[in-house]
């Protein structure tokens, strides 16, 4: 006859056995490599807008950050800019490798007694500012930027205008951030 509490026992043995194997073959993941392009998208990132005193009270037509549908955008749509201090935060993979990269948007202006600018800043380093002087998406370059795995960067428009009377504004349209290891991000 057989022990029924030995027989029970073999059973969970197993499964310990094929548990601890499965949670083995589960390391950490691999570190984001740093030769291939990053593409956040500004439409999948978080949209903020900074309400001062003064704006309180005095709604602007089509004021705040929208995701607008836009075919010459990669994936049909994009983020708008409408008014000063809109902002888009882009989450940096946790397996992304800390070091230097370059950070270039894709993106276009709507033009208006000048064309729209954004800042990019990060907890690693200063803000920096380009000129979107383009009506088509193209890719600006802010430069090389310290990032670090987990971490965000806020993408700032900087620069509105708006004429009331005329109903003509400038705005920024955001398709994407690039982040590249090349010094010169292509």
């Amino acid at each position: 006859m057989t022990n029924p509490r030995r027989t029970a026992r073999v059973p969970h043995t197993l499964l310990g056995l094929l548990t601890a194997l499965v949670l083995a073959g589960c390391g950490s993941p691999a570190v984001t490599p740093a030769s291939e392009d990053l593409q956040l998208e500004a439409t999948q990132a978080e949209l903020m807008v900074a309400v001062t005193p003064q704006q309180v009270g005095q709604p602007r037509p089509f004021e705040g950050s929208q995701v607008i549908m836009d075919p010459g955008a990669s994936g049909g749509s994009a983020v708008i800019l409408l008014s000063t201090h809109q902002t888009v935060t882009f989450k940096l993979p946790n397996n992304l490798k800390a070091q230097e990269y370059t950070v270039s948007i894709v993106g276009r202006g709507e033009q208006y007694m000048g064309p729209p600018q954004v800042s990019l800043s990060s907890v690693d380093g200063p803000d920096r500012i380009v000129t979107l002087d383009n009506t088509q998406y193209e890719k600006r370059s802010f430069g090389r930027m310290q990032l670090s795995p987990g971490g965000t960067i806020t993408l700032t428009f900087v620069n509105d205008l708006y004429n009331e009377a005329t109903k003509q504004d400038r705005n920024a349209v955001v398709d994407y951030l690039q982040i590249n290891q090349s010094k010169s991000g292509k």
